[in-house]
């Protein structure tokens, strides 16, 4: 099972349309060079100078070429004075690792998890959020998949990806078939859709689903891996969830963990 998180572009927009006439004559501090191009939203430049913000402080230009410098360039043509802050641009690239990461190679940034059997998948708890959006594979000889945990009309949304014409229910749920069925060929057509940040789950995972991922680490289509240890010491009776993948091992860089309601988080990359 693979969860997608969409990346929103539009937050500038949002936090100036909250600001109100509080952002005039103020700084703006982005995470991102602002766009300059209509997409999805309006240009975030056209905020700002609609805005009438004094200054923009950049924390790293757009990889994106569509957008590189052409934000900065139209700021700095109305007036408003643009800085780009190298001291923090390593944090804002780590905060935009999946959007860089899809401009740059054309796939969606993948992160095997490995959460604790007793929790659920994420979501956003926050009012109106956007939810993540569930990708589900489905292989096999199987003519009809039963989505238990998605109730007709209601979230979280979900897309199937079968190798062969399916019956889903709940109804509504969008099937696509795919001329190729593996990993490479499905995080490009994520990206394609808009989507940056895919979570792998593989607590359940065995089968066609485990051959699938299975040569994960020769292809180089993971960038992350995050494991939850709950505080409680379980005997397990078959193979450790932590060995999945086979006999492959790697070492894993720039290690970081964290306690989030009693559990440790670990972090790293591949």
């Amino acid at each position: 099972m693979f969860l997608a998180y969409l990346r929103i572009c539009n937050g500038n927009v949002f936090a100036l349309r909250d600001a109100g006439d509080l952002a005039e004559y103020a700084t703006a501090y982005v995470s991102l060079e602002p766009c300059n191009h209509y997409g999805r939203t309006p240009p975030c430049t056209e905020a700002l100078i609609n805005a009438k913000v004094k200054d923009v402080v950049v924390g790293m230009t757009d990889p994106n070429p569509i957008v590189a410098f052409k934000g900065i360039e139209r700021l700095k043509s109305a007036g408003i004075d643009v800085r780009l802050c190298a001291e923090e641009e390593a944090s804002c690239r780590k905060l935009n690792e999946a959007y860089i990461h899809r401009m740059l190679t054309g796939k969606a940034f993948v992160t095997f998890s490995n959460f604790a059997k007793t929790n659920t998948l994420p979501i956003s708890h926050e009012a109106g959020a956007k939810q993540p959006l569930y990708i589900i594979i489905a292989q096999g000889e199987d003519s009809q998949l039963n989505i238990p945990f998605i109730k007709e009309g209601s979230a979280p949304e979900a897309v199937v990806l079968t190798n062969s014409p399916i019956s889903v229910e709940p109804a509504g749920i969008e099937v696509l078939v795919l001329d190729r069925m593996n990993l490479e060929s499905i995080l490009q057509l994520l990206a394609q859709r808009g989507l940056c940040n895919v979570l792998v789950d593989f607590r359940e995972a065995g089968g066609d689903i485990s051959l699938l991922l299975n040569n994960f680490q020769e292809a180089k289509l993971v960038q992350k891996v995050l494991v939850e240890l709950l505080p409680i010491w379980t005997v397990s009776q078959g193979p450790c969830d932590l060995a999945f993948g086979g006999s492959q091992s790697f070492p894993l860089k720039d290690m970081e963990h964290k306690e989030v309601n009693g559990c440790v988080l670990l972090e790293g990359y591949v």
